[in-house]
């Protein structure tokens, strides 16, 4: 979040909008190339094939994702896009595989250090970022790649600590495939979901706008990150909950949205007070307040996903796919009527999302 703010500040709200996109697509194609492994490591184990397919998998697939991805949308700055895409999706995915083997194994604690070590280096190099006098997007690609490098490193260390990477045979990847293809579609749909309208903002309003967005939607995330933190945790329980996951559910939407909300609404005065003392962030402050009710609701569909993913559910990839359409729907419905007031959008977005979880919680109960 605190390079977004010096993003907007020193290089305007524009670059925060391009650079934000890129980063959503390097999230997109970070959970794509995990191909279910996520998922599979915490249900099955952190057996050394399967990590080592999953290892496999997250390298050739972000490469190949990340090239596809940029020689499609991206027509300038193509190699900084492509450096910051792979780098930012490979980051993301060898991340996501350490916290599969963590909360498989319960070393929450494990983690949490890690963690920090990850956090620590990235505070000292935004610190050398910020001694920079003019900073444009070669300067910026190199902090995202020295970032990601390390974090490459930190992680894979916590990964051979835990687990040994070894040779496997063509049987036991095609054998991983047909187990875990189902949690590749529902993993990267709720990925999607969680980041689809991000794109979609990019291309219906502009660069402008989609800072704007990203801005106000990162400001509210972070505000919320305890609770995205529990909706992780809780999820290795729901693999392992004995019949008990919609009792588990239950307690924990009750958290989710006491949490989400009370944090987001703590954020209020925080933001628009460092709204008006930064330049490069007009808009935000008459923006964020109608992004706490997506917030909420947007934590509160990814913790029912996350059960219906443990319990192998079919519905999912059916409420996946609603997800998706109720936020594309809501974009292009604002862009169609209101197309000066994008703060529109994470209204209508929530509405129907709220409406969504009435339904999908009264099916799961029958």
């Amino acid at each position: 979040m605190v390079l977004i703010l010096y993003v907007a500040n020193h290089m305007g709200v524009g670059s925060v909008g391009i650079y934000t996109t890129l980063m959503t697509w390097a999230s997109i194609i970070s959970l794509i190339s995990l191909f279910g492994g996520y998922n599979i490591i915490q249900k099955e184990g952190t057996s050394d094939k399967i990590v080592s397919i999953v290892l496999f998998l997250s390298c050739s697939f972000s490469i190949a994702c990340s090239f596809f991805i940029v020689e499609l949308l991206f027509t300038e700055s193509r190699v900084a896009a492509f450096v910051i895409v792979i780098s930012e999706s490979l980051g993301l995915a060898i991340k996501s595989v350490t916290k599969s083997i963590c909360y498989s194994k319960d070393q929450v604690s494990t983690l949490a250090k890690f963690n920090f070590y990850n956090s620590s280096v990235y505070i000292i190099s935004l610190c050398f970022l910020f001694y920079i006098d003019e900073v444009g997007f070669f300067e910026l690609t190199i902090f995202v790649l020295v970032c990601n490098v390390f974090s490459i490193l930190l992680y894979g260390f916590c990964i051979t600590k835990n687990v040994r990477v070894v040779n496997f045979k063509a049987i036991d990847f095609v054998n991983y495939i047909t187990r875990s293809y189902s949690y590749l579609i529902s993993s990267s749909l709720r990925n999607l979901f969680m980041q689809i309208d991000k794109v979609i903002i990019n291309l219906a309003f502009g660069n402008t706008i989609s800072g704007v967005y990203n801005l106000c939607s990162r400001f509210v995330t972070t505000a919320i990150l305890p609770s995205n933190i529990y909706i992780q945790t809780i999820e290795s329980k729901f693999y392992h909950s004995n019949g008990k996951s919609f009792e588990l559910l239950k307690k924990a939407r009750v958290n989710v949205m006491k949490i989400a909300f009370s944090l987001s609404l703590l954020s209020v005065p925080f933001v628009l007070t460092i709204s008006n003392y930064l330049t490069g962030l007009d808009g935000v402050s008459e923006a964020y307040l109608y992004f706490i009710p997506l917030a909420v609701s947007m934590n509160l569909a990814y913790a029912y996903l996350s059960y219906l993913n443990a319990e192998n559910n079919r519905l999912r990839i059916v409420y996946l796919v609603s997800l998706i359409a109720i936020l594309c729907f809501s974009v292009f419905i604002v862009w169609l009527f209101f197309p000066s007031d994008f703060v529109f959008v994470p209204l209508v977005s929530s509405f129907f999302i709220f409406l969504s979880l009435v339904f999908i919680n009264a099916k799961i109960r029958k």
